[in-house]
């Protein structure tokens, strides 16, 4: 898969259709801020040294008891924070963060706009990269067979040692085998099976290329795809001399077996995992025999769960997390990344507890045996609405808190509005607003609100640019563009408050949506979006 999705942010920018309402059990009012030692007294959290850094020293390829627990993570490009967070959440150091270059220039094909987010934190030598035979519209097969892109895969190698990642991972052409790509060799000029030997001849460049630069200690992986016919994998290998490690994409996706309309029951599941193994097209039991025919080791570059708005995807799949887990072990893969996000065409965050409940427990209890889980965030900061001068950090006493997650959402076309889990919020779930283009914005509302002057929203902080919310009571725009300052995108996960003058009679309803006015929009693939954790219902000047 791709950095394929249109928005970068971590707000998981795509819509589905999951609108809910406070439901039986679920807890409206969490309490008064101050009468307990609850909300109001926000946990301190833990801290975790030897987690936000990965295990010093080269990248282990060798014997590891339980090779699947070598595990990486992507969590959208230029993230390094994140890979710390994901390490917090297993409990366990992460061996591999992962991005890929971007593709819009050759400048970017050699690290433009990437490399400098990495540099220089605790990942720089354990880095895995997505690196491209040519930029998109910018060449083909051919050309990279003949070797007229190598002054430019240089010009990437050289670029990667200066910045400290010459022992990094290079996927080079990954998923190659599909058509989704402009290197595949069904894309090529002069045809399939043309295309199947420029392929291997492109990566021969490529990995002479980028060897022959001086400090250069890279690991190649030569990347297909399980399940893709047309195109025999055995003529697009390079030759034993150029390739390290043979890579495979798994996820749980699977068009003969998953329909649209049809849930995805146990026996569904398990023959989808039956048919990514056995599939003649190239499944993964047939690529990790081509692996060991040729004395190669297997690597998992990215794998996961699977939600999708068309239906080929098993969801909350935990037997499938099960089997990933067996089948790496029992193949001894040198390691794995997972692919901790929610992109454009399909969903694979084990974050979201509301989605992925039982796939989350179940990763969990393989990849964190210690049971111990993230401790909410503090707030890191704190603004007052208007002037946005520096406001409260924690609820006053008396303050009547509410978990946002609980209210009822509204999301119109081409938005998403939903509770979504993640570990650092409060209960564990936050009420997450997407908006994508200038139609209507989605929303949250809360009937029956307690009496309160001051609104303060305790949120996930978003990237990329400040977001701007709107709050109504009662149907009546109380507050315009309520600013959510954003922080730097390569930060872990924080959490902020904002601090908003709003009267709000006992027994209103108070709706918070994303500002119609927003300056932000879509333009370079920024998504306006906000993940809300908890709101205080406080009394006048108890707010400072």
């Amino acid at each position: 898969m791709p950095d394929r999705d249109p928005a970068p942010r971590r707000g998981r920018p795509a819509a589905d259709a999951h609108p809910a309402a406070p439901g039986p059990g679920r807890r409206r009012f969490v309490g008064l801020a101050g009468a307990t030692a609850g909300l109001g007294a926000l946990s301190a959290l833990s801290a975790h040294p030897a987690l936000a850094a990965p295990p010093a020293g080269p990248a282990p390829h060798g014997p590891h008891p339980v090779p699947a627990r070598r595990i990486g993570a992507y969590h959208w490009d230029r993230q390094p924070g994140q890979i710390g967070d994901f390490a917090e959440w297993i409990n366990s150091p992460v061996y591999y963060a992962e991005d890929f270059l971007l593709r819009d220039s050759w400048a970017s094909l050699a690290g433009a706009g990437r490399l400098s987010s990495w540099q220089d934190t605790p990942w720089a030598r354990r880095m895995v990269w997505a690196a491209y035979p040519f930029p998109d519209g910018q060449g083909d097969l051919v050309q990279a067979a003949a070797g007229v892109y190598n002054s430019h895969y240089a010009d990437l190698a050289g670029n990667l040692v200066r910045a400290g990642m010459g022992n990094a991972v290079l996927r080079f052409g990954h998923e190659f085998n599909g058509n989704w790509y402009p290197w595949s060799p069904a894309n090529d000029p002069n045809g399939v099976a043309a295309g199947e030997t420029d392929f291997a001849a492109a990566f021969r460049q490529f990995a002479t290329t980028v060897r022959a630069v001086p400090g250069a200690h890279f690991t190649l992986v030569w990347n297909p795809v399980p399940g893709q016919s047309g195109i025999d994998l055995t003529r697009c290998y390079p030759g034993d001399a150029y390739v390290d490690l043979v890579g495979i994409d798994i996820y749980d996706q699977d068009w003969n077996v998953y329909s649209p309309g049809v849930p995805p029951t146990e026996a569904l599941r398990e023959r989808a995992w039956q048919d990514l193994r056995t599939d003649p097209h190239w499944g993964i039991d047939m690529i990790a025999a081509f692996a060991a025919s040729r004395n190669k080791r297997l690597a998992v570059p990215e794998w996961g769960v699977w939600w999708d708005k068309v239906g080929h995807g098993g969801v909350d799949n935990a037997y499938f997390v099960q089997q990933m887990f067996d089948w790496m072990n029992a193949n001894d893969v040198a390691w794995n990344v997972y692919f901790n996000v929610y992109a454009s065409d399909g969903n694979h965050d084990l974050y979201d507890t509301y989605l992925f409940p039982e796939a989350s427990a179940r990763f969990q209890r393989l990849w964190n045996p210690s049971g111990r889980l993230p401790r909410p965030r503090p707030v890191s900061a704190g603004t007052l609405h208007p002037s946005g001068a520096p406001g409260p950090t924690a609820y006053p006493p008396g303050t009547a808190v509410v978990a946002a997650h609980t209210g009822s959402f509204s999301q119109p076309s081409g938005t998403r509005a939903r509770p979504y889990g993640d570990p650092w919020a409060e209960e564990g779930t936050l009420a997450s607003l997407i908006r994508a283009g200038a139609g209507t914005p989605p929303e949250v509302s809360y009937p029956d609100a307690p009496a309160a002057e001051v609104l303060m929203l305790r949120y996930e902080c978003p990237v990329d640019g400040d977001v701007y919310l709107s709050v109504y009571v009662d149907g009546v725009k109380a507050a315009g563009q309520v600013r959510m300052p954003a922080v730097d995108r390569t930060r872990p996960t924080e959490y902020a408050m904002v601090t908003v003058p709003v009267h709000v009679p006992a027994g209103a309803t108070v709706t918070v949506r994303i500002d119609p006015d927003d300056d932000h929009t879509v333009s370079g693939g920024v998504w306006d979006y906000v993940n809300l954790d908890t709101i205080g219902f406080a009394a006048q000047g108890a707010a400072g």
